[in-house]
């Protein structure tokens, strides 16, 4: 890395990048700076890109999944990064308090069936078999509740025989009782519970949702498929439309009249999804030895894994006669993650000498001004983190970067970046600065 005479190194504003220059000093401590130097010394813009990067992946801490827009579902075997499961957990609730079925010994069931409303997808639409059991444990709403979260069951798959296996259609509407409604996956369920719904008609379990849920905890939804390479896929769900909900079809004998009785999954039902990875051969040999991120590495959503960055040599510009006005980050996306989208946004934080993460000074001046988003055309995401490097040169609050996704809990996807030293299109820094 080239040096750059002896001066202490100062950042730019960003508001006088174009031709001048604010010193991180106040003018009477800055001794020898810009105000004091001849004219034809002044605005000698330069960049370079030969910081040297460090770049490895690592595995994710455990995210927040509870209470969130989509909930995720599913089994995706991703040919580079290797097998993501995700499972939901969801309370059904009453709809009112009080339940009460009239002409109580004329009711039969004809089905059950569990309905919940698409919100995308990531992967293919393979056909999936699932499985839907009993949870055996409570949960409460003002817990929190991770991607690591695990749900006792009683183990028994109330997804009727011969109905485990769906093909998801999440781009398809469908017809219920002559209605058109939104795609949902439709899950025919054996009648144990609604049987019991009935049973129970104007008892203590129908009186109200603490009673109901004290018996009845939830269900766990699974998909029990196992895949080969570039199968199967991750079902993003509304667990809180009003077309999701637990239905029961049961018919009046004394009229033959038809009804439906209804549990919901509404905004106050708990609801999360945990996620398990069964990584591919080439991240295991990553997480084991984090050399091999120099190439490429590795950024997945679902709690799966984080890309790490350090700058070894930064602080060498410490005692470089330069002030740097602009510090930019590319990451290229690499050639071997074609095939699936990539995330449309990363996300950079800041990782401090003790292992603890915290916000890059640059996000302050808002998520426009530091970026992250994805260029299609230049297929790359590219971050403006000056505060963050000069802080770096300067201080000793940070160590590395940690490259990481937005709506990690929420979406499937996962990108491939070149690494630091990789052969044609490396991960770099690249530093505008003006000699002083």
């Amino acid at each position: 890395m080239r040096l750059f005479g002896m001066r202490k190194v100062c950042t730019l504003s960003a508001i006088f990048l174009f031709w001048g220059l604010v010193s991180c000093e106040k003018p009477e401590e800055q001794g020898v700076g810009l105000s004091v130097q001849p004219t034809d010394d002044q605005l000698s813009s330069n960049q370079t890109d030969t910081v040297t990067v460090i770049t490895k992946t690592v595995s994710q801490d455990s995210l927040r999944t509870d209470e969130l827009s989509s909930v995720l579902l599913g089994n995706f075997n991703d040919p580079k990064f290797g097998e993501t499961k995700a499972g939901v957990f969801t309370q059904l609730r009453l709809p009112t308090n009080n339940i009460a079925f009239s002409n109580l010994d004329s009711l039969i069931i004809d089905s059950v069936v569990l309905a919940i409303e698409y919100n995308g997808y990531y992967g293919n639409l393979t056909a999936q078999d699932f499985k839907i059991s009993m949870a055996t444990e409570s949960f409460e709403i003002d817990s929190n509740y991770y991607t690591n979260t695990s749900v006792a069951t009683d183990g028994i798959n109330r997804i009727l025989s011969g109905y485990e296996t769906i093909t998801p259609k999440p781009e398809d509407t469908v017809s219920v009782d002559g209605n058109t409604l939104p795609a949902q996956i439709r899950f025919r369920l054996d009648s144990v519970l609604a049987q019991n719904i009935l049973n129970n008609s104007g008892q203590d379990l129908l009186l109200n949702n603490e009673n109901f849920l004290a018996t009845y905890p939830g269900i766990y939804i699974e998909s029990t498929s196992a895949f080969a390479p570039d199968q199967g896929g991750i079902l993003y769900l509304d667990l809180i439309s009003t077309n999701s909900k637990y239905t029961i079809y049961y018919t009046d004998k004394t009229d033959n009249s038809e009804h439906t009785f209804n549990l919901v999954m509404d905004a106050g039902a708990v609801r999360f999804s945990n996620f398990t990875h069964d990584y591919s051969v080439d991240i295991v040999n990553q997480l084991a030895d984090s050399t091999l991120g120099q190439d490429k590495f590795f950024v997945q959503t679902t709690a799966g894994l984080n890309g790490l960055m350090y700058f070894p040599n930064i602080k060498d510009f410490n005692n470089s006669d330069i002030a740097i006005a602009k510090a930019e980050l590319i990451l290229p996306v690499s050639a071997e993650s074609a095939g699936y989208d990539p995330q449309e946004t990363l996300l950079l934080y800041a990782l401090k000498p003790d292992g603890t993460i915290d916000f890059l000074l640059d996000q302050f001046e808002g998520s426009t001004f530091i970026d992250g988003s994805y260029d299609e055309i230049n297929e790359e995401y590219r971050f403006t983190i000056t505060r963050f490097i000069q802080d770096l040169i300067t201080e000793n609050n940070y160590v590395a970067l940690q490259i990481t996704s937005s709506a990690a809990s929420v979406t499937g996807n996962r990108v491939i970046i070149n690494g630091g030293k990789h052969a044609t299109k490396k991960a770099k820094l690249v530093l505008s600065y003006i000699n002083i």
